[in-house]
């Protein structure tokens, strides 16, 4: 009723005043939605009830509609989770066609499936418009679906040590095959506590549930059938040791590899300073090279209202490496991108001009620096120092007086 009532825009008061009381009734139908499959009643109450709750049902049926509002703001909406649970909870204590433990591990399965779909569908959690929206990458949205697959396998398995020993069998082997993957997988990328602790700990849970679940699997083994027991414990040994030493090799090769890649990086990293002589310059940047962007504009408005006038300055690549100029980095992450990459050549000269023009900032500029890329596209940025002169109003001077260093940039880690 919640979703209908909401279209509901009375202008009368005795239509309003009908509203309010629908509105009364409405939550009555709700909470006895939620609370009447935990009750438990007499015989002929029961009989009463069972319809009641069916009714309610129907009723509330009009909350499916709120997917559509949860779509259009990415947040998960678990609908379908409430009504799978007291549907189950409900044929359990007014039918008894469900056991416990189908209910409980069965609504778990729908609860973890749901939410893993809507993390799959949004690229985030949220559940509320309030929250902060934060895409995951894809790294993140893959580690999701597996632990929601691996706990959904699990309550399946936990279902069949109740319920079905097919079920045991299947969704624990299937468990066993997560997990593995699971710890191939950390291996393979490489242990440490100064990298990551979490996946350090993480691994440690996967290998004890790992061995922990072959072990009861092997033990729930029929006694008639023995002589398997041992067969299956020589396979899974075997497996689990050529499986490690596959790993070992993987994360040994990945680490050459990436050493390898450090030693490359560093052969091509850039190196340029600021520029004091008077020499006269091999290349010119000007504003109108830029792209405009909503950090900085040229004409105020009351998003960017800090004017600031950049003063020119010059830039020596010194006789190292050759780079590419691709703009102007201002706190650490906002870019002013230039139309095209510049290519600057060993010791040549770059010159910055502005041509006076004033700036308008949507942040007070707390750093400057030049972002740059090398011929491995890795990019980095030119720290540069700088201080403020107040000449007027609106004519504060931002003036460069060196270069502090170069940094490594990463964009997706700002």
């Amino acid at each position: 009723m919640k979703t209908l009532l909401s279209k509901w825009k009375p202008n009368r008061k005795v239509w309003k005043f009908l509203k309010n009381i629908m509105i009364g009734i409405g939550i009555v139908l709700f909470l006895s939605f939620l609370a009447l499959p935990f009750c438990r009643f007499s015989d002929d109450v029961m009989r009463i009830f069972r319809w009641i709750w069916l009714g309610c049902a129907v009723i509330n049926l009009d909350n499916f509609a709120e997917y559509k509002t949860a779509k259009e703001q990415k947040i998960i909406c678990p609908v379908t989770t409430l009504y799978v649970i007291l549907t189950c909870i409900y044929l359990y204590t007014y039918w008894d066609l469900l056991s416990l433990p189908t209910v409980i591990f069965g609504s778990m399965v729908v609860g973890v499936a749901e939410f893993t779909l809507s993390v799959s569908i949004y690229k985030t959690i949220r559940f509320t418009d309030k929250q902060k929206s934060m895409e995951f990458s894809p790294k993140i949205v893959r580690g999701i679906q597996l632990g929601g697959l691996y706990i959904c396998s699990l309550a399946l398995f936990l279902l069949g040590v109740f319920e079905s020993t097919i079920l045991l069998y299947i969704f624990g082997g299937i468990a066993l095959v997560l997990l593995a993957v699971s710890i191939l997988m950390s291996l393979g990328n490489g242990l440490s506590v100064k990298k990551n602790i979490f996946d350090l700990i993480a691994f440690v849970v996967d290998t004890l549930s790992f061995l922990a679940l072959t072990t009861y699997l092997i033990y729930v083994i029929p006694d008639e059938f023995s002589s398997l027991q041992s067969i299956i414990t020589t396979i899974v040994a075997a497996i689990l040791g050529g499986a490690l030493t596959l790993a070992g090799v993987a994360w040994t090769i990945k680490k050459a590899d990436g050493d390898r890649r450090k030693e490359e990086k560093k052969k091509y990293r850039p190196l340029a300073v600021f520029f004091k002589g008077s020499e006269n310059c091999d290349y010119e940047i000007t504003l109108s090279d830029y792209d405009k962007t909503d950090f900085v504009v040229f004409q105020q408005d009351s998003k960017n209202c800090y004017a600031r006038i950049l003063k020119d300055f010059k830039l020596l690549n010194l006789d190292l490496n050759s780079f590419f100029v691709e703009g102007l980095i201002f706190n650490g992450s906002n870019v002013l991108f230039r139309y095209a990459n510049l290519y600057v050549e060993k010791k040549k000269i770059t010159l910055f001009s502005f041509q006076n023009t004033i700036l308008y900032f949507a942040q007070k500029i707390k750093k400057i620096g030049i972002l740059v890329k090398d011929l491995l596209d890795n990019e980095y940025i030119i720290d540069l120092g700088f201080e403020n002169e107040i000449q007027g109003i609106e004519k504060i001077y931002i003036c460069i007086k060196g270069s502090k260093g170069i940094v490594e940039y990463k964009a997706n880690e700002e």
